[in-house]
C-alpha cells in the first residue's frame, strides 16, 4: 500500500510508475453506455488473474475510491527483445454524473519512422499487438 494504493508486489508499484515511458501509439476509451462492449473487454483484461495473453510481466493495482489499473508487457521483458511495448489499462467506478469508464493506452520505447504518422510510425509496436 502507498498513498492510498494498493499494489500486488514491491515490483507492481515500480512498474506502475514506470508506466508511461516511451512514445503513446494509441489510446482508446469507453464507458458503460457509449460502449459497453468494449468497457467489458477493458475491464476484463484490467482483472483477470494473470497470466494475460501469456505475457510475463504484469502489474495490478487497486485505489481506495475504486481505480483499478494494470500493465501488460507485450514486449521487451525477455532477453533478444530490442525495444519494449506496453498496454496501461484504467478502470474508473462510476461517480455522479458519470458511467463505468475504461481507457487503455499503448507505448513502446520503438523508434518512430520519420515520415510517418499515426500508428504506422511504430510498425514493429503494431505487429507484436496483433500477433
Amino acid at each position: 500500500r502507498f498513498a492510498g494504493t494498493v499494489y500486488a508486489s514491491v515490483r507492481d508499484s515500480v512498474l506502475q510508475k514506470m508506466r508511461s515511458g516511451g512514445s503513446e501509439v494509441a489510446v482508446q476509451h469507453a464507458d458503460q453506455h457509449s460502449n459497453a462492449r468494449r468497457y467489458d473487454l477493458l475491464e476484463s483484461l484490467a482483472t483477470q488473474p494473470p497470466p494475460v495473453w501469456n505475457c510475463h510481466t504484469i502489474s495490478t493495482s487497486c485505489a481506495t475510491n475504486g481505480t483499478s489499473r494494470r500493465i501488460i508487457v507485450l514486449h521487451g521483458d525477455q532477453q533478444g527483445h530490442q525495444f519494449q511495448a506496453h498496454l496501461y489499462i484504467i478502470c474508473r467506478p462510476p461517480s455522479i454524473g458519470r458511467p463505468r469508464e475504461a481507457e487503455v493506452y499503448l507505448y513502446t520505447t520503438e523508434p518512430p519512422v520519420a515520415g510517418t504518422m499515426g500508428t504506422a510510425r511504430f510498425p514493429q509496436t503494431v505487429r507484436v499487438v496483433w500477433r
